[in-house]
């Protein structure tokens, strides 16, 4: 759908501005409308389809875990208030700073307001808001504890981004580790290696075997090494394609435990988003099968699931 932005005025004459995803200029004035709007002008920007994401659009314009967990938690504190659910998504739509979920948000007040559910209108961007979220707030409408629900949901996604960046942070020294050790190894091998080699050879002696193997690894990268890059360039795209595979993914899982001391890292991650994600589902009334089947989608090892 189109992207509209408009100049319009409210009813104390006051100019206002926004941008709203719509179908046709049509329903940007019924829309204008049922804000209390007077339009004075209004054009398309861009071309947009927030219904439906590609896989490339999102690469470029991924929405960040933290602008998801602040709106669950803004939504909660605003429905819990009393605001009506209707007002309380156009005020966070409004006050969204990330352009992209701005859009989203506006396309889902629009979905709500002709009738349709959160949940489902939640449930046409599964990219954005994955089946955990969705049933969670399914739930929640259900129930009538929707202001309970997300701060639940608030609660469990911030648990789960706070281990995703204890993890990160405690990978992140030996990688560092790992990139120097492969830097160093370069820089002896291609530079420092050669300019012994070439003093070994003034003295016409015999070199100990390990030194000339050492030597005849630094000769063989020196000549060979724009066509090492192209084979390893190769076999990153080869390995990444078949990780997506369904065996890929499967295999991949398992081997990814198996790796010493990252192995049971992983283990024990995966066990604790396990606890919590299913607690979280237990807590709003889902049926246990049905909290294993959305648990083993959030697991992130198809070996695991």
């Amino acid at each position: 759908m189109p992207l509209y932005s408009y100049l319009a005025r409210d009813k104390q004459g006051k100019p206002v501005k926004g941008e709203v995803v719509l179908e046709n200029e049509t329903e940007l004035i019924r829309y204008l409308e049922k804000e209390d709007l007077l339009p004075i002008k209004f054009e398309e920007k861009i071309e947009s389809k927030p219904r439906r994401f590609s896989f490339s659009s999102l690469l470029a314009r991924k929405i960040k875990k933290q602008t998801l967990i602040i709106f669950t938690r803004q939504f909660a504190s605003t429905i819990r208030a009393g605001i009506p659910l209707v007002n309380a998504l156009r005020f966070l739509a409004e006050e969204a700073e990330d352009k992209l979920f701005k859009q989203i948000l506006s396309s889902i007040v629009i979905d709500v307001e002709q009738g349709l559910s959160l949940s489902a209108a939640l449930r046409k961007y599964p990219e954005i808001f994955p089946e955990l979220y969705v049933e969670m707030v399914g739930s929640g409408e259900a129930s009538g504890t929707l202001d309970k629900v997300m701060e639940n949901l608030a609660q469990t996604m911030e648990r789960d981004y706070r281990l995703y960046l204890e993890i990160k942070n405690a990978l992140r020294y030996p990688a560092l580790v790992v990139v120097a050790i492969i830097i160093a190894i370069f820089v002896i091998t291609l530079f420092v290696i050669p300019k012994f080699a070439r003093v070994y050879s003034q003295f016409k002696m015999p070199l100990p075997l390990p030194t000339r193997i050492l030597i005849g690894i630094s000769n063989f990268l020196l000549h060979n090494i724009f066509l090492l890059i192209f084979l390893g360039l190769i076999l990153i795209t080869g390995f990444n394609y078949w990780k997506r595979t369904p065996k890929g993914k499967l295999m991949w899982g398992r081997i990814r435990l198996r790796f010493p001391i990252l192995g049971d890292i992983f283990m024990k991650v995966s066990l604790l988003r396990f606890c919590f994600i299913f607690n979280a589902l237990n807590s709003v009334g889902l049926p246990i099968l049905k909290s294993l089947e959305i648990v083993a989608k959030t697991m992130g090892n198809d070996f695991l699931k």
